[in-house]
């Protein structure tokens, strides 16, 4: 068997959360592997520079309507029982041309990415499926719903592999370490909240985030008396119109609007003095950030609507869901996490252990590497 194979990862960019990925996947493969995007400037993720992997980032996407193009990639120097890992978007035109000269030259095809999202559509995902059926030889998609579901399309159990998606927990653990109650409370001080109960929500400002049905939902939770504050940490496109709403609302005074910021030692007085983390719309990564602060997440009950890492949710244990697109029922859910803390302390201790448990990045690596493995052997030079 030829163990000195390649690997070349096609990305749109690749984002801060992605780098501990790469790096460990350098610590095996060292310069064997590749990692190609584009910089990604102009977007919430820029590319980050990578260490211990060789990478280029000199390949932007240039669209034509939801078609898009990845411009100067091949194959070059890719020869049988290498391994060629594509984003499962098959909308990038790129990634399904470079599949197929992959079979030809017997370089194995890992489509990497949603088995399907929140927003997808059934028609949508047969055409995902049935391309990735027909180009790939191993399906590597982020969570184990996601691999039952593709076995259950008819994927073969041996062509699925799932990573377990996560982020880099270390930081966060030492973030949480240095930050002692002492140093929150000069915290809170700092920023005059003193004891007012805090709901927190990190994340792109997209549409499919939903905050301003939170937005809706603070002057009833106002109104029990029991004088929330809301921090937003992040930018994006319904920045503007989520901060109109709350002035239109009144509500404008109980908000903290705070730009991105993604070092995890500035985050973390936010995610350990909050009292719960709220997210009205689809979830993603953004669930593993906060149930590994220990912090208790509000969501939706409908996993169909949800991003995949959704999985991680247990409902009593790590947070409440309320019914979706019930604003009622969000406003019950998170009374009753402020009425309980006692409940909310039981919920952060079980969610920290569970995500250190059984989503650390190590095992998001192994589970990535025995991926690669397998593509490999599909096609292996003997």
């Amino acid at each position: 068997m030829n163990d000195d194979f390649r690997i070349r990862i096609i990305q749109p960019n690749v984002g801060p959360y992605r780098v501990a990925l790469y790096e460990g996947l350098g610590r095996i493969y060292g310069d064997r592997i590749e990692v190609l995007a584009t910089d990604g400037a102009g977007t919430p993720n820029v590319s980050q520079p990578l260490r211990g992997v060789r990478y280029d980032y000199s390949h932007p996407i240039k669209k034509f309507g939801k078609i898009g193009w990845q411009r100067g990639l091949s194959l070059m120097g890719m020869t049988k029982g290498d391994v060629l890992v594509i984003s499962g978007e098959p909308q990038n035109i790129t990634n399904v041309l470079l599949a197929i000269a992959a079979k030809f030259r017997g370089v194995a095809v890992i489509w990497w990415g949603h088995h399907r999202s929140a927003t997808s559509r059934e028609f949508r995902v047969k055409i995902r499926l049935m391309l990735a059926k027909m180009l790939s030889d191993i399906f590597l998609c982020y969570t184990k719903s996601g691999r039952d579901y593709l076995i259950a399309r008819g994927f073969a159990e041996n062509r699925v592999f799932a990573t377990w998606n996560t982020i880099d927990l270390e930081p966060i653990k030492r973030a949480r370490e240095y930050w002692s109650q002492d140093r929150l409370s000069d915290f809170r001080t700092q920023h005059n909240i003193g004891t007012r109960p805090i709901l927190l929500l990190c994340s792109a400002l997209r549409p499919k985030t939903r905050l301003d049905f939170l937005i809706r939902a603070m002057s009833d939770i106002r109104l029990a008396n029991r004088n929330p504050i809301l921090v937003v940490i992040g930018e994006g496109p319904k920045e503007q119109e989520c901060k109109a709403l709350a002035k239109e609302l009144g509500v404008d005074g109980d908000i903290m609007w705070f730009g991105p910021e993604r070092d995890q030692m500035k985050l973390a007085p936010w995610f350990l003095s909050a009292s719960m983390y709220v997210y009205p719309g689809a979830i993603g990564l953004g669930i593993i950030h906060s149930l590994a602060y220990g912090l208790p997440v509000v969501v939706h009950d409908n996993a169909d609507h949800q991003m995949p890492e959704f999985e991680v949710m247990e409902v009593g244990k790590t947070g409440l869901a309320f019914k979706e697109n019930d604003i009622s029922d969000m406003v019950d859910k998170i009374l009753s996490l402020l009425n309980n803390p006692e409940e909310c302390k039981a919920m952060g201790k079980y969610s920290i252990a569970k995500v250190f448990s059984q989503y650390s990045m190590d095992q998001m690596i192994e589970n990535y590497s025995a991926a690669i493995e397998a593509a490999h052997s599909i096609h292996c030079v003997v």
